[in-house]
């Protein structure tokens, strides 16, 4: 009886974690916008509890909401009070964020900050590496434009192409999330 009264008032006290689990429930089912609701209504609980802005990024970006979860994702790693690893994290998710809205240059700096707090995350790696390498071949062609030289022999599409056939073949991909932290 005692331990049912204390759980009792333990989740009248932290409303938030309630919420932020049936949020990673609706998350699991793939019910994004649901999930999204409820990582809002945990915010409104308690501001700037990390899962719950971390998940939101998460449960937006599922739902294609790019512009939000990259500004959500920012909050998130802005968080110097967690982990090197969760920072990690966020930053790796804000990076595939901006870089769905074709954000190249700031995705290669999310990648770059996600490296710095975690230098053996291989995904983080492989999106570093695809993202320069593709700014430098809008770069190239730019440059071969603006020179009125020969059109490059590759396209951007042909190598994006190229890429997503390698990071198949290495099991990586390039727009993989983090998953969602379980409780």
């Amino acid at each position: 009886l005692f331990l049912c009264a204390a759980s009792g008032v333990q989740a009248q006290q932290l409303p938030e974690r309630s919420l932020v689990r049936k949020g990673n429930r609706q998350y699991n089912k793939g019910n994004y916008e649901q999930s999204a609701g409820r990582y809002e209504q945990a915010l409104q609980a308690a501001p700037g509890q990390f899962e719950a802005i971390y998940n939101l990024g998460n449960a937006l970006y599922k739902a294609e909401r790019f512009d939000r979860a990259e500004q959500t994702m920012q909050q998130a790693a802005a968080d110097s009070l967690r982990a090197d690893t969760e920072r990690a994290e966020a930053f790796y998710n804000l990076g595939n964020a901006q870089f769905k809205q074709q954000k190249y240059q700031e995705a290669l700096e999310s990648y770059k900050q996600s490296l710095r707090l975690n230098p053996s995350d291989m995904e983080a790696k492989y999106n570093y590496a695809y993202t320069k390498r593709l700014l430098q071949k809008q770069q190239n062609e730019a440059a071969l434009l603006a020179n009125e030289l020969l059109p490059p022999q590759i396209t951007t599409a042909e190598l994006i192409k190229e890429y997503t056939a390698l990071a198949g073949k290495y099991n990586l991909r390039i727009e993989s999330i983090k998953p969602v932290p379980q409780e």
